[in-house]
């Protein structure tokens, strides 16, 4: 009980909470079933999944996989992932400006 009052939720809850997350990532980003990632991310039961998402999330899997594509990064957090980076094994070296 004291969790609950701590956390604002059982570890049970918090449990499902982070699946649904994990889950609304692959409804997102990949073009597998709705099944098979109800198993991955730990539910036992579809049934299950689709209730605990639709109560977390406001809407059913399915559903939200309709309306919403993969997230795009923007323009410059896509530029940071492209900049070379040091090889392995060697110190990055610093800037000579200043």
């Amino acid at each position: 009980m004291a969790l609950i009052v701590i956390f604002g939720e059982s570890p049970h809850r918090y449990l499902q909470r982070r699946r649904v997350e994990r889950s609304m990532f692959l409804l997102r980003e990949s073009e597998r079933t709705v099944t098979d990632i109800c198993c991955d991310v730990g539910f036992s039961s579809l049934g299950t999944f689709s209730r605990t998402f639709r109560e977390i999330v406001g809407q059913t899997p399915s559903a939200y996989r309709e309306g919403h594509g993969p997230i795009v990064a923007p323009h410059c957090v896509q530029l940071a992932a492209m900049r070379p980076r040091s090889s392995a094994g060697r110190p990055a070296q610093g800037s000579t400006f200043g």
